[in-house]
């Protein structure tokens, strides 16, 4: 895989991401938070697609993402700022399970489609899983580089990090 091609599938998956996460995308098309999920994880699906993975793998992926963007957001985005959201491990506890949580029922998707069809291979699942990693040090940048915008900072930065696993994967 092409060090461009990393750099390309970061790319749409950070602005996909953000939009997934943003009123901007309710604002321009007047749909709501599912249709803004459903563009996000088909967006991934067809960057997964275009890296090299068949269309049943994409779609697989795809509906994994999905799974994993419908969850609530645990009360853990303030990362230590809000006492009302907890002790400060626990938020950061909760927010890096939820960043596994993006990802694992993609890993676990892409894992069960390749055993389907006799492949032994869990390289592309181990990619997608440890993406999720990337949530905690994502949002934790957004905090410390742009007071006020973390969200939005940890959104770009994570989506991208799942954008170029999603490539790595396929």
């Amino acid at each position: 895989m092409s060090a461009l091609a990393v750099a390309g599938g970061a790319l749409v998956g950070a602005m996909l991401f953000r939009l997934r996460g943003s009123s901007a995308f309710e604002r321009w098309t007047g749909r709501g938070a599912t249709t803004a999920r459903i563009v996000w994880a088909a967006g991934m699906a067809g960057v997964a697609h275009l890296a090299g993975a068949t269309w049943q793998e994409a779609a697989a992926l795809g509906a994994g993402l999905f799974v994993g963007c419908i969850q609530p957001w645990w009360q853990s985005l303030s990362l230590g700022d809000n006492a009302a959201d907890g002790a400060t491990v626990g938020q950061y506890l909760r927010h890096g399970l939820r960043g596994l949580w993006w990802t694992l029922p993609a890993a676990l998707a892409v894992a069960a489609y390749a055993s389907a069809i006799g492949l032994p291979e869990w390289r592309p699942a181990a990619i997608l899983a440890a993406a999720g990693l990337a949530c905690v040090p994502a949002y934790q940048i957004g905090k410390w580089s742009w007071p006020g915008r973390a969200t939005e900072v940890g959104e770009v930065l994570f989506g991208g990090a799942i954008g170029a696993a999603v490539v790595l994967a396929s």
